[in-house]
């Protein structure tokens, strides 16, 4: 996959977590730290800092851990003042 093709199948996946958002929070944000972990070594800004607003309007003590245990210093520093 080149990175285009690879760019297109993360937006899309991003897409569909946001959209059902509303049938599982959890699951789909979940998805999205597990997304962002994919995209660490790549340049794709725009879905990084997608994810990083709806971990930081959404995000709870439940991500939160999840992302402690994905142990993804990152998200960690992001949301460090949520916990």
């Amino acid at each position: 996959m080149n990175d285009n093709e690879f760019y297109n199948f993360c937006m899309k996946e991003l897409t569909k977590y946001e959209d059902n958002y509303d049938i599982d929070p959890f699951d789909s944000l979940k998805k999205m730290v597990d997304l962002y972990d994919l995209i660490k070594k790549t340049n794709f800004h725009d879905i990084g800092d997608r994810i990083e607003l709806w971990l930081d309007e959404y995000g709870d003590e439940n991500i939160i851990e999840y992302i402690k245990n994905t142990k993804n210093p990152y998200l960690i520093g992001t949301l460090i003042g949520k916990n």
